[in-house]
């Protein structure tokens, strides 16, 4: 009956479709001869009678016979019910050699299409597996049915074990958030982006294929790699990810504890708390309600990738402050706090001296211009890494800017098209919460080169609080163009690199997360 009921349920998946290749047939829906089943055997329940299913052998025979259109199977329906009511003596008017020969060619259609056509084109283990069946059926049905379970559940953890989970790994220098920030916060965090390591995993995760997730990480943190390049974050994204079972959801217990011990931050992206992934995350007990600075999760990529930037630039402003104090007091000739102290004697793990180093290469001086107008020292900053600023270049430009005011959580459908500059201040007591769009930090050029080609906007701005910009439209452009050339010019080239720079970020996003 066990035998009997697991056939049941496979046969209609594994024969209808077996049947359909057999007889060049492309429209088979499973999903009807399910429902056609259940019905069937529902009513021949009701009525007392067996359980029906598709033979597949005799519906072979019975198609290549010559049976292949309705009016056949409605024909075949009424001779068995004449055969019914009339009895079963008028089958013994038919000859045996006859039906034998029939039951012989067929099998060995059958045996023919099993080993002989099958041979070179499936699997070896598929191969074994179609063989040991074969065997096992002439020593009863029951047991063959019960290898054939066995041996697939076997197939399937072999084969998908084989399989990578590992889809790209690589490192924050190569891959970084679509925010566009200052040129001299790109440059810092293009030293230290390799402190951020991602893993975009793949496929179904279970007991076969957690064990390379695992083993890719020890590598990370081998102590030859460590030294040469350490990491303070690693993200796992799961947005590729099928499934996620519960064996593999505790090996996460052990790679969080891995990672704590050396102070990483486990970042979890492409998941959300409703996901059948955090669910089973959840059920371990590694993502839970408790706050965890070491573990964080986010719905998407970038949304990880700004966060991590945003705690090395919140680093770079603390470290810099205390490299001013330390030169302060150095040039004071005065003893250090014993903060400062101690904060640079602590700075000796090969982390913190990569920072230190990218720290010290990436502070520069800017040009405070107290007499000078806005926007006129905004211009100093967004353009001092990129070209040599002078102030009579930034005096005659910004004459052909215009001040504006947008309040928050209000879209704006003339500033996008224009390049702007806002006025708020760029450093932020804490680290900014990531967002799942691409945003813009203030002080940031931002516009479109349609300004340029006269093309309408194809974006549109959206500001959280209120906020001041400036703009420059295409009307005051126009007159620059006319009235000062060489400043026109010299903008748009500072423009496109701008733009340039945007674009190989947003391509370096689009290929690695792709």
């Amino acid at each position: 009956m066990l035998a009997l009921t697991f056939f049941g349920i496979l046969h209609v998946p594994i024969n209808v479709p077996a049947l359909g290749v057999s007889t060049n047939e492309d429209n088979v829906d499973t999903n009807r001869e399910l429902v056609a089943h259940g019905i069937s055997n529902m009513l021949s329940g009701f009525a007392g009678s067996v359980q029906n299913y598709l033979v597949y052998s005799n519906s072979l025979l019975f198609i290549k016979s010559g049976g292949d259109s309705r009016v056949a199977g409605v024909m075949l329906a009424f001779g068995t019910l004449i055969i019914y009511f009339i009895g079963p003596w008028i089958v013994g008017y038919i000859p045996v050699m006859v039906v034998g020969a029939l039951i012989f060619h067929l099998g060995l259609d059958l045996l023919k299409e099993a080993l002989v056509d099958t041979f070179g084109v499936v699997h070896q283990f598929e191969y074994v597996t179609i063989c040991a069946i074969i065997v096992l059926m002439a020593l009863g049905f029951v047991e063959g049915i019960f290898l054939g379970i066995v041996l697939a559940c076997v197939f399937f953890v072999v084969m998908n074990s084989r399989r990578g989970v590992l889809r790209l790994v690589v490192r924050g220098s190569a891959l970084r958030s679509t925010v566009r920030r200052f040129r001299w916060q790109q440059r810092f965090l293009s030293q230290v982006a390799d402190q951020i390591c991602i893993m975009k995993l793949q496929g179904y995760m279970f007991f076969g294929t957690i064990g390379s997730v695992e083993k890719a990480i020890k590598g990370v943190l081998a102590n030859r790699q460590w030294e040469a390049n350490p990491i303070r974050f690693l993200i796992l994204d799961f947005t590729t990810v099928q499934g996620l079972d519960f064996s593999a959801a505790e090996a996460f217990i052990r790679i969080r504890r891995l990672l704590r011990a050396r102070d990483i931050y486990m970042v979890l992206s492409g998941m959300c708390a409703t996901s059948d992934e955090g669910k089973a995350l959840r059920s371990v007990g590694i993502w839970c309600d408790d706050a965890d600075e070491y573990l964080q999760v986010f719905e998407s990529l970038n949304e990880a990738l700004e966060w991590c930037e945003n705690v090395l630039l919140q680093a770079y402003y603390l470290q810099q402050e205390r490299f001013r104090k330390t030169r302060k007091a150095e040039r004071k000739d005065i003893q250090k706090s014993p903060a400062v102290d101690q904060a640079l004697q602590m700075a000796t793990s090969p982390r913190m001296n990569q920072l230190n180093e990218a720290v010290e290469t990436s502070m520069t001086t800017p040009q405070h211009l107290s007499n000078a107008e806005q926007p006129i020292q905004l211009l100093m900053q967004a353009f001092a890494d990129i070209v040599m600023p002078d102030q009579d270049f930034c005096y005659s430009l910004s004459k052909y800017f215009e001040r504006i005011t947008i309040p928050g959580t209000q879209q704006s459908n003339k500033v996008y098209s224009k390049v702007s500059l806002p006025l708020l201040p760029m450093i932020n007591s804490t680290i900014p919460k990531a967002s799942p769009t691409p945003s813009s930090k203030p002080g940031i050029f931002i516009g479109e080169l349609g300004l340029f080609g006269e093309k309408p906007r194809s974006q549109t701005l959206t500001v959280d609080t209120d906020a001041i910009l400036w703009q420059l439209d295409r009307s005051n452009f126009e007159r620059m163009v006319r009235s000062e050339p060489d400043v026109a010019l010299r903008f748009l080239q500072a423009t496109l690199y701008f733009t340039g720079a945007r674009l190989d970020v947003m391509t370096r996003f689009a290929f690695a997360s792709g």
